[in-house]
């Protein structure tokens, strides 16, 4: 040691402040050895349990994520109602739009009439059999057709029969795609379809949203 140099005789922090090793190497895993301490259960019963639970706790989530993958695969697509006609050339994709309120889904049967300047469409009940519709949150599109062309839209009626164990129904909003014309129409609703709600209504009468009612919205 002098007035310029220091000289360090002490060994723990070598490692750390070697001048040729900058990385310093991490502890060396010897795999054989690990797997092979497994034999002895009795002296590691800690290991072997906890391993044991994540283990199992990852096959259960990867099981329940699975079947939630599956049905929202059933939610995703376009239900071609019944009653339809396929060779009609004038389609409209329907896509109704339930609230995040509690208890917002409906067990009722609903059906809307699409009213535009040149006709109305026929009263078209919307259900699926194959999939569960109208759930909470949830996004239901349908396939109307018509044997004339309704013209540029101007309101919809949509109701149901109230029946089922929880029919209330909250509506946020309904999106009718003209397929022809390549135009969507927004119908703005946001209000409960209820005989035990708000005004007791089961039916609503819903013009096409304005821009101001879009931008409220």
């Amino acid at each position: 040691t002098n007035d310029k140099r220091t000289h360090c005789q002490c060994t723990h922090l070598t490692a750390f402040g070697s001048d040729f090793s900058f990385f310093v190497a991490p502890n060396t895993i010897d795999v054989l050895e690990s797997i092979l301490a497994f034999r002895d259960i009795a002296n590691n019963p800690g290991v072997v349990i906890t391993c044991s639970v994540v283990l199992g706790i990852y096959i259960v989530a990867m099981i329940w994520a699975r079947r939630k993958d599956q049905q929202d695969l059933m939610k995703v697509g376009v239900t071609v109602l019944k009653d339809m006609d396929l060779s009609q050339q004038y389609r409209y994709l329907v896509t109704t739009y339930t609230g995040t309120k509690q208890h917002a889904n409906t067990t009722a049967k609903v059906a809307v009439v699409v009213t535009g300047e040149k006709a109305q469409s026929n009263p078209t009940l919307l259900t699926d059999a194959d999939r569960p519709t109208f759930e909470r949150a949830g996004v239901d599109t349908f396939l109307l057709t018509t044997e004339e062309s309704l013209g540029p839209l101007l309101y919809i009626q949509i109701w149901h029969d109230d029946s089922g164990r929880d029919p209330s129904w909250f509506l946020d909003q309904v999106v009718i795609n003209d397929m022809q014309e390549d135009k969507k129409y927004i119908f703005v609703c946001r209000r409960w379809l209820a005989s035990d709600k708000e005004d007791s209504q089961t039916i609503r009468i819903l013009p096409v949203a304005t821009d101001d009612e879009l931008k409220n919205f």
